[in-house]
């Protein structure tokens, strides 16, 4: 199911969510995506094509594609990827773990790239409801992203308790 009535025209359901959940779901499974997130991924998507001057792909999931990324927008409540209250997990999703490249040579944009870019441009992307994100050291090779209600006037970065492993997101 593609994402442009709900503001993610180039993104498809599955790379939000787990082949388990849309097994079970179908395309109900966008119940448990929240809204802000699917504008904060294509704006995401968008602003680092107009940085890189050419078009970038942003990975959430690729298991559609026969990858291995089946968790990196939802998880289930009990799944031992991530903390116990992640933003990813519970009824409604709120986060997402990117991967980006440049599509023309797939070239892979670093994490810390693409966190520096977000936090330089820091109210253009709260104005789409990004709220915040993870320290590098937490996710050395992916950009963790979400938007929770934190109240504040800048990205909250944040430091959880759980340390991933390097291969993990």
């Amino acid at each position: 199911m593609n994402l442009a009535k709900f503001g993610a025209p180039d993104f498809d359901l599955r790379e939000l969510v787990p082949p388990k959940l849309y097994d079970e779901r179908g395309n109900s499974a966008l119940w448990h995506l929240n809204p802000t997130l699917l504008k904060v991924v294509q704006f995401t998507r968008d602003f680092l094509g107009k940085e890189y001057k050419q078009e970038v792909s942003v990975i959430i999931n690729d298991w559609l594609w026969g990858g291995n990324y089946t968790e990196s927008g939802f998880r289930y409540p009990d799944s031992e990827t991530g903390s116990r209250l992640s933003f990813h997990k519970g009824g409604l999703c709120s986060a997402a773990d990117l991967k980006c490249r440049i599509k023309s040579t797939k070239k892979w944009i670093p994490a810390d790239d693409i966190r520096d870019l977000i936090l330089n441009n820091e109210k253009k992307f709260m104005k789409v409801g990004l709220t915040t994100v993870e320290a590098k050291e937490y996710a050395p090779t992916w950009t963790h992203i979400d938007c929770r209600l934190t109240g504040l006037n800048h990205i909250l970065i944040v430091r959880p308790r759980y340390k991933p492993k390097a291969d993990e997101s």
